[in-house]
């Protein structure tokens, strides 16, 4: 782990849990290299799609308030936004199935679309006009368009701004006292720099904004905050052991196929042991957080060096902690790569 994240470079935050304990919690690297400030369990960093569960789990329990209904349209929630998306269901935005276009694959987003984007809807105005990829349903293919929508649904049966209905409704309650979805001119502490590798040269990344990452990339948390996440998860501290076994079950497509992609978990395996989370790559950081229902266990890897290798480490240290088998069967390896 040292050699991935050098004590002069770029740095990780590492940890396996079981039951209500951490088996393994390592730090390394610098969370910004002009300061030479060391990663610790209390250094924050962006984690891009891992967000995605923390969103969906949000919405989730909203739909258990009854405050929504997870099969209504989107249009019911936000009238305001036009275009063929609309028709799409929450739980289609949730498990990758509206055929929306992910906004990042649209020709120029990056280069011509996003500088100009100030607000919510300017970003909506990006993708929603756009022609579905496929009717509602049908296929999957990721969109972080769908979770950008869901985080104005939130805030739109709630009455309240996304950051603040995320934090009150996960957040706060799974103890990640310093989890936020940040302004982008906020003062967070212990904050990490992100950083990319151009031939050899380390670069700083500036930070994706807000207004573009939303609930499909914008928290940024601690391993301290992840530990406690994921300990709230596996004790059912936030949905219940029914609503949480239906969070995990793969979508089931008009066509009667199922992905591997359930409503805001990626559905995977390592080493043969079924494991449910997701990847994250956002503005120089690279993040992973996977979890092991039969095992009761958990593994956090968390980055600020875009091209650091989070999934393989997460593999290979949930092997070794998690004391693995090593069997010939076709192995999932991890959760697939966010976008």
């Amino acid at each position: 782990m040292g050699a991935a994240a050098g004590s002069g470079g770029p740095g990780a935050a590492v940890a396996v849990t079981h039951a209500d304990g951490v088996l393994y919690e390592g730090c390394f690297g610098l969370a910004d290299i002009e300061w030479r400030q060391p990663v610790s369990p209390d250094t924050t960093f962006a984690l891009g799609s891992v967000t995605k569960p923390v969103t969906a789990l949000a919405v989730t329990l909203t739909a258990r308030a009854g405050m929504l209904d997870l099969d209504s349209a989107v249009a019911e929630h936000l009238p305001r936004v036009v275009g063929p998306g609309t028709s799409a269901t929450v739980r289609q935005l949730l498990t990758h199935t509206s055929g929306i276009p992910n906004f990042l694959s649209l020709p120029g987003f990056q280069e011509r679309i996003e500088p100009l984007v100030r607000t919510s809807d300017d970003m909506l105005a990006a993708f929603t006009a756009e022609p579905l990829d496929f009717a509602p349903g049908t296929r999957w293919a990721y969109s972080n368009s769908g979770y950008r929508l869901l985080d104005l649904v939130l805030s739109a049966v709630t009455a309240t701004p996304f950051d603040r209905a995320l934090a009150d409704l996960v957040l706060r309650p799974a103890g990640m006292t310093t989890a936020c979805v940040p302004a982008d001119d906020a003062v967070v502490p212990n904050r990490a720099r992100g950083y990319r590798r151009d031939d050899g040269t380390v670069r700083v990344v500036a930070p994706t904004r807000r207004v573009v990452s939303g609930g499909a990339g914008g928290l940024v948390a601690s391993l301290r905050d992840m530990v406690a996440f994921d300990r709230a998860v596996r004790r059912h501290r936030l949905v219940d052991e029914a609503t949480d076994r239906n969070m995990l079950q793969p979508v089931r497509l008009l066509s009667g196929h199922t992905e591997d992609y359930g409503l805001g978990w990626v559905l995977s395996s390592c080493r043969g042991e079924q494991a449910a989370g997701h990847t994250g790559g956002i503005g120089g950081f690279s993040s992973v957080y996977a979890r092991f229902p039969r095992l009761d266990a958990g593994v956090i890897v968390l980055s600020n060096d875009a091209g650091f290798p989070a999934s393989l480490l997460a593999h290979e240290v949930a092997t070794v902690a998690l004391d693995l088998p090593d069997p010939d069967a076709t192995d999932g390896g991890g959760p697939v790569p966010a976008v």
